[in-house]
């Protein structure tokens, strides 16, 4: 009389389950082997179930996977919205200050023999409504902090490209580099109704524009084409902020993948930031590719 061979039904849905179940057949194969040929019809199920089982498992672990991802990219970034918004609620009483401090003095008719107010002072006097929050930014060095807190935000920079061109811009000064860029704008059809309160030529030969409000700024940082009357080569730089996110397991991301990698963060924290803007993410350094997490920089415009 022959053995009992194994009989493979309906897979058990739960993957312990269906792990038992092929583990007792494969334990009653062991018991004959060498001692009888195991049929082909015996042995099909078997490898047909085992598949099966290999693809539930694959899938549970890429879920898991997905979930940890979504989970430690939600968390970080709630943690940085707060921050920004406790350090913004901070700098309101400052902007406050500050503009009341600088806007008083130029107010009034500079006696004889005084001296003009510096650009900077021009665009600190030209700030927005005092209760207009500006964000964290990094900004121009000046040995008047008050001055320099009061625009702070309002700055577009505009990168030249053109050595030679730079050249030609410092002979302008800062009023008339105002006065060219305002007619810049005005001959811009989407920037038309834009006017800059201060402009300024930095060491590296870039310009700085100063706008009266944040949504100006928005607006030339959309809107660019008006920086080719500065140079057919001119860019403007946009204002970007980056968050690294840590222990991201490196094989669930595609950095060579930039949009879909980009559009799978932004539909995980959709209900977090519904309106984030992300222009770019990649490994913190080069030595991702060695490790199973990693750290991923994510790069902001808003």
């Amino acid at each position: 009389m022959g053995p009992a061979w194994p009989r493979i039904g309906s897979d058990p849905n739960n993957i312990k389950e269906h792990a038992a179940l092929l583990h007792d057949a494969y334990a009653q194969l062991r018991a004959v082997r060498g001692t009888y040929t195991i049929p082909a019809t015996n042995i099909d199920p078997i490898i047909q179930s085992t598949l099966h089982l290999l693809s539930k498992v694959t899938h549970h672990l890429e879920e898991q996977r997905d979930t940890r991802l979504a989970t430690q990219i939600q968390d970080f970034l709630k943690e940085q919205l707060k921050e920004q918004r406790d350090a913004q609620i901070k700098e309101h009483e400052v902007i406050k200050d500050a503009i009341k401090t600088v806007t008083a003095p130029l107010q009034a008719p500079p006696p004889d023999g005084s001296r003009l107010a510096s650009w900077a002072q021009v665009a600190a006097a030209a700030g927005p409504s005092p209760g207009h929050v500006t964000p964290p930014h990094t900004v121009l060095s000046s040995s008047n902090p008050s001055t320099l807190t009061a625009y702070k935000g309002r700055e577009v920079v505009v990168k030249l490209l053109d050595l030679g061109l730079a050249q030609r811009f410092r002979q302008l000064s800062p009023s008339q580099l105002k006065t060219k860029v305002n007619n810049i704008l005005q001959e811009t059809f989407m920037v038309k109704d834009i006017k800059i309160v201060a402009a300024h030529q930095l060491k590296s030969g870039d310009v700085t524009v100063i706008t009266d409000s944040l949504d100006n700024v928005t607006e030339l940082q959309t809107h660019t084409e008006w920086a080719k009357g500065l140079g057919p080569r001119a860019e403007v730089i946009r204002t970007t902020y980056d968050a690294i996110v840590h222990g991201i397991p490196v094989n669930t991301v595609s950095m060579k993948d930039q949009q879909g990698t980009i559009q799978r963060i932004l539909a995980d924290n959709r209900s977090v930031i519904p309106y984030a803007d992300i222009t770019y993410v990649g490994w913190l350094t080069k030595g991702s590719i060695q490790k199973r997490s990693f750290s991923m920089v994510v790069e902001f415009l808003s």
